[in-house]
Order: structure tokens, then sequence, then C-alpha cells
């Protein structure tokens, strides 16, 4: 489980620290649709959880689909004011292209803008020994 820090930023509306969580899984590709069911549960412990007045996302990847412009997105939604529209162009596309699913899951949506920041993962070396 990684947490990370979006934006922090008056024009931003969040619930408490702006922060998306990335949890990373190994799935087995066995084609009985997995990580689609995996995704499904994921998305009902969200909205479940989710503070009242949130806007919760939710985003699914290959870590072979997580490319530079995802890497590129992420980056963005750390330090500058980005927009669910601009959120849904960029998605649609890498979802063609890099297989990403994305999904809102309450309020007003926006919460996609955040559960599309991902870094790559850390190599087993940079993680604590």
């Amino acid at each position: 489980m990684v947490r990370q820090q979006l934006l922090v930023d008056p024009r931003i509306p969040y619930t408490s620290h702006n922060s998306p969580a990335c949890l990373i899984l190994e799935v087995e590709r066995d084609g009985n649709g997995k990580a689609l069911r995996l995704f499904d549960e994921a998305a009902r412990y969200v909205q479940s959880r989710a503070a009242q007045g949130s806007d919760p996302g939710l985003c699914l990847a290959r870590r072979e689909s997580v490319g530079a412009a995802v890497v590129q997105w992420g980056w963005r939604a750390g330090s500058e004011v980005l927009n669910k529209a601009e959120a849904v162009a960029v998605a649609v596309a890498l979802a063609q292209r890099e297989r990403l699913r994305l999904q809102e899951l309450g309020g007003t949506g926006d919460g996609i803008i955040g559960a599309r920041r991902h870094r790559r993962a850390p190599a087993a070396s940079d993680r604590p020994r």
C-alpha cells in the first residue's frame, strides 16, 4: 500500500488530505476475469468507506501499462490544478492504448483525477528492509 499526496490548493475541494492510495497486487492472468472481479470488489470497498462529501475514484492498471504518459499525469496531479474533463479525455485515450480501467465512485466524480496518479511501483531495492 502506497499513500501519495496530491496538490493541496484552495481551488481543489477535498475532505481531508487530498491523497490517493495505491495498492500493488499480483493477480494471475488466467483469463477468467479475476482482475475485473477484484476491481469490482475494490470499488464496493472504496464506496463503503468513502468519507461523506468525498469524490472517490478508482483506477486499475497492469504494471506494464503504467507508461510515461500515466507517470507524467501523476506528477501533474501532484503539482497543478487539473480538471475532470481533461482526466476523462486522457483516460479514454490511455485506456485504449494502455488498458486502464477508470471509474467514478461517487460525489462529483472528480476523484478520478487522483485515481490516475500512480508513479511507477518501487523496485525491490527501494523497499524498506
